[in-house]
């Protein structure tokens, strides 16, 4: 899965280039263009879009759909379960049952992404945050929870058609919510 993962995704402070926008800081790849975008998951709150050099290019070129942005990471004050639920992930307590692949190997704190098929999540987190990241079917998820401040929960969404293995850990690495908005 993301055995890796848990190992890029530390805690660390950003830098002084970092973006500011939704609530949140974080490093955009090098060349990488930002913009707050419209949401697209029905949650009151604040969405930003990450894409490289070239991607509309690309996305003009391709006769399959591509997304507008590879990497979007959405801010909201709405409780954790519904953003979770939002982003594609539960919690094992909050399951009915648990698949027999999965007993003995999560605990009921665990996250799982939910795509078409449960998979379990790694921990991750920063210096204002804790949460979850896993591997979809089509996608990498992060889910990022506050910590000691405002109630505020974010996840990143990134398409498999960038390289998310590389991309996602390194803007997690930097994201952290701002105390003022």
């Amino acid at each position: 899965m993301f055995a890796a993962f848990v190992l890029l995704v530390l805690m660390s402070t950003p830098t002084a280039g970092s973006t500011k926008l939704c609530g949140v800081h974080f490093v955009a790849p090098d060349g990488w263009t930002i913009q707050k975008t419209a949401m697209k998951v029905g949650l009151p709150g604040c969405s930003v879009g990450l894409k490289p050099p070239g991607w509309d290019r690309r996305r003009h070129e391709r006769e399959v759909s591509v997304v507008e942005f590879p990497l979007t990471v959405t801010v909201s004050e709405r409780s954790t379960r519904d953003v979770a639920a939002a982003a594609g992930f539960v919690r094992v307590r909050d399951l009915d049952s648990l698949p027999p692949r999965l007993r003995g190997s999560v605990k009921d704190d665990d996250w799982l992404v939910d795509s078409k098929a449960l998979r379990k999540t790694d921990r991750i987190g920063g210096t204002t945050w804790s949460g979850a990241a896993g591997e979809a079917i089509r996608d990498h998820r992060a889910l990022m929870i506050e910590r000691n401040g405002r109630h505020r929960t974010a996840f990143a969404w990134c398409d498999n058609q960038t390289s998310c293995e590389t991309v996602l850990p390194a803007f997690l690495r930097s994201f952290e919510f701002s105390q003022k908005r």
